[in-house]
């Protein structure tokens, strides 16, 4: 059987040699967010501009799909066309059979919050959300996993596209929370076993954050 990050580099039409070097790096990213799984843990994957790092996130959502990630969040920026672009990728690249990809969607299936029945002939399908990278966006999604139990939830994953913009902690300088880092820090409290991965090109704000900040 196919697995979903063999029919996602498939459906990338890249060369040989590039599959092979993107399929070693997400299974060496995967390995290090799977060894650090029971602890919430925040990745940063740095990548120069234009170098693939949209290509390199919808293969780590894949391949969590193979280990049986069933709920993708995408933080896909601060600008409507920038999401949408994602939204588009990830539709035309995830094998529409086993991902359902939406854009700024407040609904996502009961189903996912039940625990998994094993079925030799059922792969569960993984639902993957791209959401606006605002607080309102994100306060919605939140308000609406409070209203399920959330603790047959596995491997939830999360990426923040273009990490160093927006939700870092803006107003730190002040003593104060910036709205979107709060929004932010109230999805993860409400995702007990997640997995948070920050991608950018320009990792100097990331790494100066506190150790103790959460994104760190």
């Amino acid at each position: 059987m196919t697995t979903a990050l063999q029919k996602t580099i498939e459906k990338s039409n890249l060369d040989l040699e590039v599959a092979a070097c993107v399929a070693a790096s997400t299974e060496s990213i995967c390995k290090e967010l799977l060894l650090k799984e029971n602890f919430n843990p925040s990745m940063l994957v740095v990548g120069r501009v234009q170098s693939g790092k949209t290509l390199s996130f919808t293969c780590l959502i894949a391949k969590l799909a193979d280990e049986g990630c069933r709920l993708v969040f995408v933080l896909g920026g601060t600008k409507d066309i920038l999401a949408t672009q994602t939204y588009l990728r990830l539709k035309q690249t995830l094998d529409e059979r086993r991902f359902t990809v939406t854009y700024n969607s407040n609904l996502i299936p009961e189903a996912i919050f039940r625990p998994v029945q094993p079925c030799p002939f059922f792969t569960p399908r993984t639902h993957v959300v791209v959401l606006l990278k605002n607080s309102s966006r994100l306060n919605k999604i939140s308000k609406l996993l409070e209203n399920y139990s959330r603790e047959n939830l596995q491997r939830v994953l999360i990426i923040d596209d273009e990490a160093d913009a927006a939700g870092l902690n803006t107003r730190i300088r002040d003593g104060d929370i910036s709205p979107t880092y709060r929004a932010i820090t109230r999805l993860r409290k409400n995702l007990p076993k997640h997995m948070y991965v920050q991608y950018t090109a320009t990792p100097q704000a990331n790494l100066l954050i506190p150790l103790l900040d959460h994104l760190s």
